[in-house]
């Protein structure tokens, strides 16, 4: 049964957007597919600690903000073993500016997070 794409978690839409299975974002982050599919799902048992949600998102190319909310979050508990060190680089490459909002986000995404607007040209 297909999930209804409202009830999806954001970091489920952006991989499906991407086209990144969950076997292949496991293996770029470095988390483990039954944690993916654990945030995917919604569990809200746990909060997600952050530096997982940054391996995610860096694997993904995407920023933090994009695919989780600050109420998901947390900087406690005990950070991913991923044997692989959190590095995102200069990311600046995969940002651009909604041309509608004016929010700062990835490149990689054919709709805005924020006001989910194409981001091409604004038409207004």
């Amino acid at each position: 049964m297909a999930q209804n794409d409202e009830a999806k978690h954001a970091l489920q839409k952006i991989r499906e957007i991407l086209e990144v299975s969950i076997t292949e974002l496991a293996d770029l982050s470095g988390i483990s597919v039954s944690s993916i599919r654990r945030i995917e799902s919604g569990d809200t048992t746990f909060k997600i600690n952050e530096a997982t949600a940054e391996s995610l998102t860096a694997a993904l190319g995407v920023r933090m903000f994009e695919a989780f909310s600050g109420m998901e979050l947390s900087h406690l508990g005990r950070p991913p073993h991923t044997g692989k060190k959190l590095d995102n680089g200069d990311i600046t490459h995969l940002e651009t500016t909604c041309p509608h909002c004016r929010l700062i986000t990835s490149n990689q995404l054919p709709n805005c997070v924020q006001c989910e607007r194409p981001l091409g040209l604004p038409t207004d």
